[in-house]
C-alpha cells in the first residue's frame, strides 16, 4: 500500500471505515439495493407475464440493456471528448 495518499483517497477510506462501523449487515444493505433496482425493471414488464422465472429473466435482460446503453454513451462521449467531469485536479 502506498504511504502517501491523495486527498480523495483519505476521504474515501474515512467514509468506508465510518460506514463499516455503522452498518452491521452489509449483505442486507446490498440485497435491499439490488431488490429496489430490480423492482424498477420489474415494473416495465407486461403484467400478463406471471411466471417468476420469466420475469426475473426479463429483468436481467433490461438491466443488461441499460448497461450496454450506458457503455455506448460513455464510449461516444470519450470519443468526442465531451465527458462530464466534476472533479478538480488535485
Amino acid at each position: 500500500m502506498p504511504e502517501r495518499l491523495t486527498h480523495h483517497q483519505h476521504i474515501g477510506r474515512t467514509g468506508g471505515l465510518v460506514r463499516a462501523a455503522r452498518q452491521t449487515n452489509e449483505a442486507g444493505r446490498k440485497a435491499a439495493a439490488q431488490a429496489a433496482r430490480m423492482a424498477r425493471y420489474d415494473a416495465q414488464i407486461p403484467d400478463d407475464i406471471t411466471d417468476p422465472v420469466e420475469r426475473a429473466r426479463r429483468c436481467d435482460l433490461l438491466l443488461r440493456a441499460e448497461m450496454a446503453e450506458r457503455g455506448r454513451q460513455s464510449a461516444l462521449a470519450r470519443r468526442n471528448g465531451t465527458t462530464k467531469t466534476t472533479r478538480r485536479r488535485a
